[in-house]
């Protein structure tokens, strides 16, 4: 998490770095390296047999989840906040699966415009409220 929040610190507001978070996974998936989700790895090999595997996976999503909600409830209310925080989260892993699956980098360009449109449609729901 550390490496993705460095990155996110100079942007100027809530919605560039969550669109920054998408980015970085862009920018990930078109590394060599790139071969899919570690974690994801890990839980299919070890699936919840081993708690150290699972805690650091489980870990990682609970700090991606925590980061992406304390960024939207600076444009959204805090319980819109958790709701899309959990659909960004559910998102990206889907993109990191597809990416690997079918090779396509863009994934994660994608996945960032399905977000921001619900990110509109409940900027404009508490609007209308």
């Amino acid at each position: 998490m550390g490496s993705i929040a460095e990155k996110l610190g100079p942007m100027p507001d809530a919605t560039t770095r969550l669109k920054g978070i998408f980015d970085r996974y862009g920018t990930w998936f078109r590394t060599p390296e790139f071969a899919g989700c570690l974690f994801e790895h890990a839980l299919a090999e070890f699936g919840n047999t081993c708690p150290e595997v699972t805690d650091v996976a489980v870990r990682y999503r609970d700090d991606l989840l925590a980061m992406m909600e304390t960024l939207l409830k600076d444009v959204v209310p805090a319980n819109t906040a958790r709701r899309l925080a959990g659909v960004y989260v559910m998102r990206l892993a889907g993109v990191t699966a597809d990416a690997r699956a079918i090779g396509d980098p863009s994934a994660a360009s994608q996945a960032w415009h399905a977000a921001e449109t619900l990110l509109h449609q409940a900027r404009a729901a508490t609007e209308a409220v």
